[in-house]
């Protein structure tokens, strides 16, 4: 959780920059330690955490660790949505992580409408049926005519008289008559005929009932034209949650925040037109120094962020003047340390008794050998003077 920058390791001069690494968040600070060769202790920095977001509906989350380091959360689709989940990590610690994907599922309902007609007809059919029956009665009168034959014999006498010349003519005429009597036998045969017509009148009535029945299917589709913006083609440096593009408002809902490495506070707008992209703005692009090897130099454990800089210094301990700490200009540079220089010692005016090497006169590194001079016995010792150009102090000799 720390990145450390050991300038020196030294108790009394001890000199380690700290910082928070990517993923934990807090004040970094390192503490000497309390022994020879014991371990100097990090403390400031814990893994930093996302939270989880106001309960959404259509979602069903699980939340196994919400570190942002090893954040690990799953996510579906409950009953009645569709869609593919996206979850998205948060941006920064204690800021929550989103889900979104998830649509309510789309119901088409169909009205179906029955109708059912029926239609009664009455058919009367008449059928007329005509029966004649003819009787005929014959009647047979026979007239029997008998005829008889009677033969009659007449003799006329014809006296002509004659007066001139007086002569008479007698004429006898014998006439013989014959009477005939026919019986004649007449047969008469009448016949009557006798036509008696019965109408038999049979009438049928169908009655025939239709049933029409009329299945109306209307399906109600109500169409609504629905505009949306299209999603942002460069979101770099933001992380974005899309929950809603629709060009509406009332129902749009996009939200971003600045990604690791990014600050500010991000913006998004809906786009103008439909089809056209929404607008994300003001993260920039985090710019850090770098920490110096800054010999002399005490600094602080503050921001190395060029946004938010707050790095100081003083002269570290045996080092003198005014600190001053300059910023970087780019991204990843070193940031440059100036004002401290070094304490260094005066060799001392009278040696008298002492062979002197000066290996390092600096205070913070003073290194000078002794020895007694001859004539001189004793354990001969150089001790660093106090305060820069002051003088070394040499004892430990004494004259024999």
């Amino acid at each position: 959780g720390y990145d450390v920058t050991e300038n020196n390791l030294v108790r009394y001069r001890f000199n380690v920059g700290a910082k928070c690494a990517k993923d934990y968040v807090g004040t970094a600070q390192a503490t000497e330690c309390d022994g020879d060769k014991d371990p100097y202790t990090l403390s400031g920095c814990r893994l930093a955490m996302c939270t989880s977001p106001e309960a959404q509906a259509g979602y069903e989350v699980s939340a196994r660790d919400l570190s942002i380091a090893s954040f690990d959360v799953e996510a579906s689709c409950m009953s009645g949505y569709t869609g593919t989940v996206v979850v998205t990590k948060c941006g920064g610690d204690n800021l929550p992580f989103s889900v979104a994907g998830c649509e309510p599922t789309t119901t088409t309902t169909s009205t179906t409408t029955t109708t059912t007609t029926t239609t009664s007809t009455t058919t009367t059919t008449v059928t007329t049926t005509t029966i004649t029956t003819t009787t005929t009665t014959t009647s047979t009168s026979t007239t029997t005519t008998t005829t008889t034959t009677s033969t009659s014999t007449t003799t006329t006498t014809t006296t002509t008289f004659t007066t001139t010349t007086t002569s008479t003519t007698t004429t006898t005429t014998s006439t013989t008559s014959t009477t005939t009597v026919t019986s004649t036998t007449t047969t008469t045969t009448s016949t009557t005929t006798t036509t008696s017509t019965s109408t038999i009148t049979s009438t049928t009535t169908i009655t025939t009932t239709t049933i029409t029945t009329t299945t109306t299917s209307t399906t109600t589709s109500t169409t609504t034209v629905v505009l949306f913006c299209v999603e942002a083609e460069d979101k770099t440096g933001y992380d974005v949650t899309v929950a809603s593009l629709e060009l509406n408002e009332a129902v749009f809902s996009v939200s971003a925040s600045c990604a690791d490495g990014y600050y500010g506070t991000a913006k998004v707008s809906m786009c103008e037109s439909a089809g056209a992209q929404y607008k994300i703005s003001g993260c920039n692009k985090i710019q850090t120094c770098e920490k110096p090897q800054a010999l002399g130099y005490t600094l602080s454990n503050g921001s190395l962020n060029l946004h938010d800089w707050s790095i100081t210094g003083i002269c570290a301990e045996y080092f003198h003047g005014t600190a001053k700490i300059t910023p970087c200009t780019k991204d990843g540079e070193e940031f440059q340390v100036s004002g401290c220089e070094a304490d260094i010692c005066s060799s001392p005016a009278d040696t008298t008794g002492y062979a002197v090497t000066e290996d390092a006169t600096e205070t913070f590194r003073f290194s000078v050998e002794t020895a007694c001079a001859p004539g001189y016995v004793g354990e001969p010792k150089a001790t660093a003077c106090k305060a820069h150009a002051g003088e070394y102090e040499l004892s430990g000799c004494v004259q024999t």
